[in-house]
């Protein structure tokens, strides 16, 4: 891995802590938006991001309420949601990951292991 792949993936962990952090009952989907993209932003990646960092997860699989701009939702225990940092770089390269979020009323629960399970280095996948 090299050290700028390091520095991408850093940065969307710390996107993926921030959206776990904010993601409370009472916090607006929105906010929780915003704060996880605003990791990507302060490691000078927001010209690379291209989508919301989450969705519910349902019946639907891609389903309101929107963890996006705009969306006014109050999250609340014993919602579901995906957490979905993204870094594409047309020409160079992309990255992303995925964990599922569910909200608890005093935490949030990671249910998918990979993530937790694989350290950094070994996530970068080369083509």
């Amino acid at each position: 891995m090299s050290a700028e792949q390091r520095r991408v993936m850093l940065a969307m962990e710390a996107c993926n802590d921030a959206a776990v952090a904010t993601l409370r009952p009472g916090a607006r989907c929105q906010d929780v938006n915003e704060a996880a993209l605003d990791a990507l932003k302060a490691a000078d990646l927001g010209d690379a991001i291209r989508h919301r960092i989450g969705h519910g997860m349902g019946l639907e699989g891609h389903e309101a309420p929107w963890l996006a701009p705009g969306d006014m939702t109050e999250v609340a225990s014993g919602m579901v949601f995906s957490n979905e940092p993204g870094v594409y770089r047309p020409g160079r390269d992309g990255y992303r990951t995925i964990n599922t979020m569910l909200v608890h009323q005093t935490e949030v629960e990671i249910p998918s292991r990979f993530l937790a399970d694989n350290p950094i280095d070994q996530r970068v996948i080369a083509l």
